[in-house]
């Protein structure tokens, strides 16, 4: 699995159907006894909308942590997200899933805890303390800046300027 890090389908392995459906239809239109999430989405696109943007909020926040020692999207050789960055953004997904509904006081102490420690495990990728299962790659601007730095030589009683071109 490369981008996205989660999924609906590995949200759904970590929440029931029906509350998906109920974290997401804020309209209240869909009938909570059809089984799948495909045919929720079906009759009201927003849940769609909802998800997806829950998505992109956790990619966005899996990179702002891991940005430092990975280029972004972060992949094995084979072009797969490591399992441990799956599990944590489908954790992230679920935590915010819930906000969308309740403040923070509210969600579920389990659903907390499960946020806290994926936000955690982040920060030790981020320090290099946990290794998710790939090497760790620099960011382009490093690359950049070494690029220049080693480009510019200083050779011995050569100028690039000259009083004319100065």
């Amino acid at each position: 699995m490369a981008y996205p890090y989660t999924s609906r389908t590995e949200i759904e392995q970590e929440l029931p159907t029906q509350k998906i459906i109920q974290l997401c239809d804020d309209e209240r239109s869909v009938n909570n006894d059809l089984g799948t999430l495909a045919q929720a989405e079906i009759d009201n696109s927003a849940i769609t909308a909802r998800i997806d943007r829950i998505i992109a909020r956790v990619n966005g926040e899996v990179d702002a942590y891991c940005r430092k020692r990975f280029l972004p999207p972060i992949e094995d050789e084979n072009g797969d997200t490591p399992a441990m960055i799956v599990n944590l953004a489908t954790d992230l997904a679920v935590y915010w899933l819930h906000m969308r509904r309740k403040s923070e006081m509210d969600v579920p102490e389990q659903i907390r805890r499960m946020y806290e420690d994926a936000i955690d495990a982040l920060k030790g990728i981020m320090a290099g303390k946990v290794d998710p299962g790939v090497d760790p790659q620099p960011a382009k601007s490093s690359a950049v800046k070494a690029e220049f730095a080693t480009a510019a030589e200083y050779v011995e009683g050569t100028s690039a300027f000259t009083r004319e071109t100065l």
